[in-house]
């Protein structure tokens, strides 16, 4: 799904990512850790196309990408409504909204623990509840590739467990997904989850459980446990 060979990025004369080696199969799950500043943001907005690396390659074999970005700040006095915001993240869309279209919506909500609040206005929204429209919005048209930046970061605790649910289960449908997180939990990851642990260069790329063994339970675990 994604190769990524020799790839360096650089602003003036500061280094922000450097020697970056990565393939990341069709199907994989992959949590980028990683302390602040450390080239995170940096490599998903490479793989989105909206930065340039200085030096290597980066080939991306879909067009079909999902992204849910930080949280946002909204426009209180703009009028859109919650239904609004997850159409415009169809594929294709019509002047009017198709029953379908709806009903698909209307189910979405339903998994995101959040049925009644389709007419809201979006600015009304809390802040978990945004994201999870914003999370709705991002996979509404099955994209073969998801991207996740601190997806959970407004999410409430109780919310976070069934969202990892989703995250697995979308996966287990075949679907690539990146996600940049600092609160990766052992309750919601398993061994068949990949780990991209960045400090500028890659620290770790392997298996969640062999990075568990290798590197938070030995010599960085007060590092690591700090900035996951």
């Amino acid at each position: 799904m994604i190769h990524i060979k020799d790839l360096s990025v650089k602003f003036n004369d500061l280094t922000v990512l450097e020697n970056i080696n990565i393939d990341v199969e069709k199907g994989e799950i992959v949590h980028i850790l990683g302390p602040n500043g450390s080239g995170k943001t940096t490599l998903v907005k490479i793989i989105l196309g909206l930065a340039k690396p200085s030096s290597g390659t980066i080939t991306i074999n879909t067009k079909k990408i999902g992204y849910l970005q930080q949280i946002i700040k909204v426009n209180a006095t703009f009028p859109t409504t919650l239904g609004e915001v997850i159409y415009s993240g169809f594929s294709k869309q019509n002047l009017r909204m198709k029953k379908e279209d709806k009903a698909l919506i209307l189910s979405w909500l339903e998994k995101m623990q959040i049925p009644s609040l389709y007419t809201k206005q979006f600015s009304e929204l809390s802040g978990g509840q945004r994201q999870r429209v914003l999370l709705i919005r991002a996979i509404i048209s099955k994209p073969d590739l998801l991207v996740l930046d601190e997806p959970t970061s407004a999410l409430d605790p109780d919310f976070r467990k069934h969202f990892y649910e989703i995250i697995q289960l979308l996966n287990q449908e075949g679907m690539t997904i990146l996600n940049i997180t600092h609160d990766l939990d052992s309750r919601f990851v398993d061994c068949s989850n990949n780990v991209l642990y960045l400090d500028r260069t890659i620290k770790f790329f392997g298996s969640y459980c062999v990075f568990q063994d290798t590197y938070v339970n030995k010599e960085h675990h007060h590092h690591v446990d700090r900035d996951i």
